[in-house]
């Protein structure tokens, strides 16, 4: 499980930073490939130790999603729709599913 997370961290890192590089600071595109990289690393070693495919991708996108959504409030100033709430909501509730399947 520790895997997953730095695979959940380093992806959400890495999509925070596309936003940076939106700014016009093409730079950044190079710790952005990096922390993907790692990102899919770290979930190849999740999926190494016994983790379904399934749980743990679901549990990757869901999550990263989670934190982007939360973090992009935070440090941008996007904002969260009730539509964007329930969507997330679902697409958790989905990952249950598959879990408990």
């Amino acid at each position: 499980m520790i895997y997953l997370l730095g695979a959940i961290i380093t992806e959400v890192c890495g999509t925070l930073l596309l936003r940076v590089a939106t700014f016009g600071q093409r730079w950044v595109f190079i710790p952005v490939t990096a922390l993907y990289v790692i990102s899919y690393y770290f979930l190849a070693l999740t999926l190494r130790t016994g983790m379904p495919l399934a749980i743990a991708y679901g549990l990757w996108a869901a999550l990263g999603l989670l934190a982007t959504t939360a973090l992009s409030a935070l440090l941008f100033k996007e904002k969260i729709t009730r539509t964007m709430l329930l969507g997330l909501g679902l697409i958790m509730v989905g990952v249950l599913c598959v879990e408990l399947g």
